[in-house]
């Protein structure tokens, strides 16, 4: 996410969308996120199923009825999650039952769908509502992989204190022992890493400048 919120709308209906768009940008703004990634389609047909995993799109909006010519949003879904594209994505029409009735046999096959009266109070309660939900998700993987970083590296401060204070308490012979094992592992991590540059010259994948000053340097 970074500090942006993309979000891909299907919508056909200009005034409606111009109205609950307005509300959705400043929902996203209250998080301190940028709203320049609302990218607005005005039909599903010929949805490019590649832009949607290469754009990492945090939310889907989606009128379930699309104009004549436009898959509905059933088969639109059906779609995306058959090619494991995994963002939440919230329906909305103003045909209600007839879109619960055309989910009810996918579910609970698919996770992370949310559906909506087309009523604007309504629809932008839940908008703002998965806005929050997805914010705090990855709020929440940052923070944890912030935590275990820390965990690791405190770890890895302390084991090497220990092995510092262990070699230190060794005795003169320990020590010249545990100094040539040590040089003899450093000289077989250099022979290693040489023959892998030079199988990846003879691959015609290193050339010979590049060798060259990558041995030099060791």
């Amino acid at each position: 996410m970074n500090n942006q919120f993309k979000i891909l709308w299907i919508e056909d209906n200009d005034d409606w969308y111009k109205a609950a768009s307005r509300k959705v940008i400043e929902f996203i703004e209250s998080h301190s996120l940028s709203t320049n990634c609302v990218e607005r389609k005005k039909t599903g047909k010929n949805l490019n199923l590649d832009s949607l995993k290469s754009n990492n799109y945090d939310l889907i909006l989606m009128d379930y009825k699309l104009p004549k010519g436009s898959p509905n949003g059933d088969k639109i879904i059906e779609n995306i999650r058959k090619n494991l594209i995994l963002t939440d994505i919230l329906f909305y029409s103003s045909q209600y039952d007839e879109m619960i009735e055309s989910f009810r046999e996918m579910v609970p096959e698919i996770d992370g769908v949310y559906l909506s009266k087309r009523d604007r109070s309504l629809f932008l309660e839940k908008v703002d509502r998965l806005i929050s939900k997805i914010v705090q998700r990855s709020e929440d993987i940052v923070n944890l992989r912030g935590m275990v970083l820390e965990a690791t590296s405190d770890f890895e401060e302390q084991a090497e204190k220990l092995l510092t204070k262990l070699y230190d308490s060794a005795k003169e012979r320990k020590k010249q022992i545990l100094d040539s094992i040590l040089d003899k592992k450093i000289l077989q991590h250099n022979q290693k890493e040489i023959k892998q540059k030079v199988a990846d010259f003879e691959d015609g994948k290193l050339n010979v400048s590049i060798a060259n000053n990558d041995f030099l340097g060791m």
